[in-house]
């Protein structure tokens, strides 16, 4: 009868780690894109980005935050680990995918910020300034003078 109850709750638990896989992994892309935006939306306003290149970075780091996090969700529910150990089991494992996957995936520099560097270095003339050199102070010698006092007495 226990062989029974075993096998039921490892089967309850095995339809669980797909759900548990899915709904994480979702979160984690929720997450991760709404961070990608914040940052984006402010190069954007500050013309060190442009939109496309905005959407394509929300994209690549709300794909990359939300596969760590369904893969670390799937390895810690099939390894069967519960509470504090599994949400350091997550953190941990997510954390290595998402390095990986930053690696990977090569975060480039704008091609709109060189250009724009470019202009910015053409459109200024910078004249760099003469250096003039200042003559040394002259100088000065210290004369000490003594002078007496003569005292009186009444």
């Amino acid at each position: 009868m226990t062989h029974v109850k075993q096998t039921a709750t490892a089967v309850a638990a095995s339809r669980l780690v797909p759900r548990a896989t899915l709904a994480m992994g979702t979160m984690g892309a929720l997450v991760g894109g709404t961070v990608a935006a914040a940052k984006h939306i402010r190069s954007v306003k500050q013309g060190e980005m442009e939109k496309e290149e905005a959407v394509r970075g929300v994209v690549r780091e709300a794909a990359g935050t939300g596969l760590a996090t369904a893969a670390a969700t799937a390895v810690v529910g099939t390894l069967g680990m519960t509470g504090f150990v599994a949400g350091i089991g997550i953190v941990a494992l997510a954390t290595g995918t998402k390095y990986l996957w930053d690696m990977n995936t090569g975060q480039k520099k704008s091609n709109a910020v060189a250009v724009k560097a470019e202009q910015v270095v053409e459109s200024e003339n910078v004249v760099e300034p003469e250096v003039v050199e200042e003559p040394a102070p002259p100088k000065t010698t210290v004369k000490k003078t003594t002078t007496k006092k003569t005292i009186t007495k009444k």
